[in-house]
């Protein structure tokens, strides 16, 4: 009896350590991250991939029926599939822009802005494009929405790697991109980047055990 409670005692501070190095060792490789990319360590969390950083931010974003979520014609399928499906529930509308080519980047700013309406609440697109590796002119979208109080929302999955990156000087709300593409890095590593202003509205749709202690966006 005394074996057995001693070898339960000992799992139990084995299992505590093991959460404690977890959490010190999660947190370096985002603050290490954080720096490369121009972003703070505490806006930002990893991810499996860009898609289900698409799908927290898009199930989390509040819509209202007649709200309207603006983007292009040149957005990756399973992230638009992600929009339409929570614009189907609220009642809000995902909207494309269409972008011609051939492409001229001051054009997509001046196209994305006449488009704005009084409905629209959010701006997403891609930083690189998936099939046409068009790279958008991130900032200047950002800038102009910022003006208009519009969030902003950027799919990065093939930017890390490809193309310097600063978040801060980008300046968009939300943030997403994967490391395991162009940076070389092992399959599941992404990152989602939240504004601090946004980031205590981003709700995690997958909970795991030491959920039920409590749990934040933040690293």
């Amino acid at each position: 009896m005394h074996s057995a409670v001693g070898s339960w005692r000992w799992k139990e501070t084995q299992l505590s350590f093991s959460g404690v190095v977890l959490q010190i060792y999660s947190f370096k490789p985002g603050t290490a991250l954080g720096q490369a990319l121009g972003g703070r360590a505490d806006e930002l969390v990893f991810v499996p991939n860009s898609t289900t950083g698409v799908n927290v931010v898009a199930q989390s974003f509040a819509l209202q029926p007649g709200d309207e979520i603006l983007t292009t014609n040149l957005e990756y399928g399973a992230c638009d599939a992600a929009w339409q499906r929570v614009c189907a529930q609220s009642g809000a509308q995902y909207r494309r822009v269409e972008v011609s080519l051939p492409f001229d980047r001051e054009a997509v700013v001046k196209l994305l802005m006449s488009a704005v309406s009084s409905r629209t609440k959010l701006i997403y697109f891609s930083h690189i494009t998936s099939t046409t590796a068009l790279i958008l002119p991130a900032a200047e979208i950002c800038a102009a929405a910022r003006d208009r109080g519009i969030a902003t929302f950027i799919d990065g999955a093939h930017a890390p790697g490809q193309i310097p990156l600063d978040l801060d000087a980008i300046g968009a709300d939300f943030y997403v991109g994967n490391c395991h593409k162009w940076l070389c890095a092992p399959k599941g590593s992404a990152f989602l980047h939240a504004r601090a202003s946004f980031d205590a509205g981003c709700d995690c749709y997958q909970l795991g055990i030491r959920a039920r202690h409590r749990w934040s966006f933040r690293l």
